[in-house]
C-alpha cells in the first residue's frame, strides 16, 4: 500500500545533530546547544497538537476506515 494511501499526518521538522559528539558531554549526556532545545520542541510538540487535534477531530466525526 502506497504511504499517500495510509490515514496519516506527515511531519515536516526535524533535528539535525551536524557534529554529533558537539551536542553531548563526556558522560554522554546532551548539551543544551543554542538551538537544539527549541528544534526539539518543536519536533516533539507537533506529534502533541495532531494527537490533540485528531482526537477532537474523532470525537466529533469518528473516522471510518
Amino acid at each position: 500500500m502506497p504511504f499517500a494511501e495510509l490515514p496519516v499526518a506527515t511531519l515536516r521538522d526535524g533535528v539535525s545533530l551536524a557534529d554529533a559528539r558537539s551536542h553531548f558531554d563526556e558522560d554522554g549526556d546532551p548539551r543544551d546547544t543554542p538551538g537544539l532545545s527549541a528544534a526539539v520542541n518543536t519536533v516533539l510538540g507537533q506529534p502533541m497538537w495532531w494527537a490533540a487535534a485528531l482526537q477532537q477531530a474523532c470525537e466529533r466525526s469518528p473516522f471510518a476506515a
